[in-house]
């Protein structure tokens, strides 16, 4: 799975070149992770959670994505592409595997710089109150790394805060996560998770997963209203041509209102 420069990608090859006559492979296309592909999720507080993915393609020609656009139980009979026409904004629905979320999605690199895309999360149940927010859709190669920080997360028990973590590919391995006071490089708290990855196919469709609330009663009692919050992998494969590398985010829900803060890694 991570010798990704010899993959070749099976399920492009029904694809039109973009600017090549060989067949498309992993490296003619830009990977982008969709961090949330909920769908009518009930959440705590009779919430009611589901994203929303819509691109726009604003090329003459009609451009083509691939991923998994249907559940894993149906992926034998699911079309490996679709298209989005010419000047046109479409929604996508992405699916995840069982016991994760978040997916990939692969758009050619000739077309990936004028391509847009918006991913909205939001309570349905709060439809008059609230619209949701906006969750960053990230670019594979640019914004994952072996050490992700993120800033300023608030202790308040009024939120319920949830760290979410993403691996390259669908492998299991594990992550550690760190949380400081505002300043200083003593830790709160530090604990070893394992990423839940379980490979599905030759082409990655969905990323390794993880989620855990990172403000316990320890960081809590610690009595910080801020803190700093560091993930960075543990885990090396001697085998592999590069390093593990992830991406995270945090959101923070209102326990009262259900409104939904972002709070994505900074370097």
């Amino acid at each position: 799975m991570r010798a990704l420069a010899n993959i070749v990608v099976a399920l492009f090859l029904t694809l039109p070149a973009i600017a090549a006559e060989a067949p498309p492979t992993l490296l003619d296309s830009v990977r982008y992770l969709v961090p949330i592909t909920a769908s009518d999720v009930p959440g705590a507080h009779g919430s009611l959670w589901t994203s929303e993915l819509t691109v726009f393609n604003p090329a003459a020609a009609s451009l083509p994505l691939s991923g998994r656009f249907c559940p894993e139980s149906e992926l034998s009979l699911c079309v490996a592409t679709i298209e989005v026409p010419q000047n046109a904004s479409t929604r996508v629905f992405l699916h995840p595997t069982e016991g994760r979320d978040g997916a990939f999605l692969y758009v050619p690199r000739a077309a990936a710089f004028a391509f847009t895309k918006q991913l909205r999360v939001r309570d349905i149940s709060r439809d008059a109150e609230n619209f949701g927010s906006e969750v960053p859709i990230v670019d594979v190669d640019s914004a994952f790394a072996a050490t992700q920080r993120l800033l300023d997360v608030p202790t308040d028990p009024r939120y319920r805060a949830l760290l979410r973590i993403y691996g390259p590919e669908d492998e299991t391995f594990e992550v550690r996560v760190i949380v400081y006071p505002p300043s200083g490089d003593v830790p709160i708290e530090n604990r070893v998770f394992t990423m839940n990855g379980k490979p599905t196919s030759e082409l990655a469709l969905n990323p390794s997963y993880l989620a855990v609330d990172p403000i316990t009663d320890v960081v809590r009692a610690a009595g910080h209203a801020r803190v700093r919050l560091e993930v960075t992998v543990v885990t090396f494969f001697p085998e592999a041509v590069s390093p593990i590398l992830i991406w995270s985010f945090l959101s923070l829900t209102n326990n009262a209102t259900n409104e939904f803060t972002v709070i994505t890694p900074q370097r």
